[in-house]
């Protein structure tokens, strides 16, 4: 085998962004050393952002991990400076990239959402090679809200196909145009322990993982706990995130009955996020519609709470049900139902029989769903790829 050829691009409009450790899941297993990447811009590889070491080309690196890695409502697109977009998309560097591919001996392209990886496509099939997109969510919002949006993405049909993250997303591909040979279902792959995780003892603590914005409804998971506290005055809640609402967040926090049992602990890297998990008891994900396009195509943080055997709460949202089987590997409720979330939380804080069964039923479904060995192989059989790389 020849281990100078990298047989795999992975496209991403900004690499290392705090939120995007699934995109570096793709970088450093599919084809583990034999992968390069292409990207808009690279920011700076300091906590929580993160870094790979495999050959790139990126239009500009060492961007502040301040506008590109917070969190935002709109397109990753959008976060990147104008300037940048325009340099990727300009002739000299569409000159540097096709020289960049040729030169590793790249076979096939893996580019991260849609609207973002447009610009590759023409240039792909220029080359003859195999073009792949994953789907995340906020780029099927966009072909929702635009018809032009939605005249691109027909582009696609073209290409091998765009894959989703659930059966939930693909539906949403159908209707954006897409044919139903070129649209594919490919699960997030999650780290998976050898065994649940034996939860601590003591005070029971809630955990949520998620951006402060409208979509994962923070002031709904707050008010939830606030009535689950009445009940069970011993709860805690760290909620890890950040976003428009955190001003809103903090002013709700500042009720007698809250100060000191919920803390707001901003971004935090995922090895940090999946210690929490383990210290806690129970994951909370009420996701709901957010400006009657956004959904939740299959939420990584739901995902990895259940690898590590948490009881979860989470609402009958986008890609959720795929994940959790209400009342048997978690609680789901309906989209923006606080008193059926606080009656959950009671009941399982109260429970520690039933937080234990429906979290070790979440492990199994998650080794099932998302252990990197099979999300690989379904990559690898999906690209024509095999386990040398030829």
């Amino acid at each position: 085998m020849d281990r100078s050829k990298k047989p795999l691009a992975v496209f991403t409009p900004i690499l290392g962004r705090w939120a995007h450790d699934f995109v570096r899941m793709h970088i450093e297993r599919i084809l583990p050393g034999r992968t390069v990447v292409l990207a808009v811009a690279a920011v700076r590889p300091s906590p929580p952002c993160w870094d790979v070491r495999v050959p790139t080309l990126c239009v500009e690196t060492g961007l502040e991990p301040g506008d590109p890695s917070a969190s935002t409502e709109g397109s990753v697109w959008e976060s990147i400076p104008a300037e940048l977009r325009t340099r990727f998309s300009s002739a000299p560097h569409t000159g540097r990239v096709r020289r960049f591919l040729r030169e590793h001996g790249v076979r096939v392209i893996l580019a991260q959402w849609m609207h973002q990886s447009l610009p590759l496509v023409g240039l792909a099939g220029e080359m003859g090679l195999p073009y792949y997109c994953q789907t995340h969510g906020t780029d099927i919002t966009e072909g929702l809200k635009s018809a032009e949006v939605r005249r691109a993405y027909r582009g696609y049909n073209r290409t091998r196909g765009v894959v989703a993250p659930s059966e939930f997303g693909r539906r949403q591909l159908l209707r954006l145009g897409l044919r139903p040979g070129r649209a594919h279902v490919v699960r997030h792959p999650v780290s998976i322990p050898p065994r649940p995780t034996a939860r601590p003892p003591g005070p029971v603590r809630c955990l949520a993982v998620g951006r402060l914005e409208p979509m994962k409804a923070p002031l709904l998971v707050v008010d939830a706990f606030r009535r689950a506290l009445q009940s069970c005055p011993d709860l805690h809640l760290d909620y890890v995130g950040d976003g428009s609402l955190r001003p809103a967040l903090e002013q709700a926090l500042e009720t007698t009955e809250l100060r000191g049992r919920v803390r707001l602990h901003g971004y935090l890297p995922n090895e940090t996020v999946r210690s929490m998990m383990r210290r806690s008891h129970i994951f909370l994900h009420p996701s709901q519609v957010g400006d009657g396009y956004r959904y939740d195509t299959c939420p990584v943080a739901v995902a990895e709470a259940m690898a590590e055997g948490m009881a979860i709460i989470a609402t009958r949202h986008g890609g959720i049900p795929e994940e959790v089987e209400d009342g048997e590997s978690g609680l789901l409720v309906d989209e923006g139902d606080v008193r059926s979330i606080a009656e959950g939380l009671v009941n399982l804080a109260s429970d520690a029989q039933r937080r234990t069964r429906l979290g070790e039923a979440a492990w199994r479904r998650a080794r099932a769903m998302f252990a990197p060995a099979r999300v690989r192989q379904s990559w690898l059989e999906l690209m024509g790829l095999d386990e040398a790389g030829e």
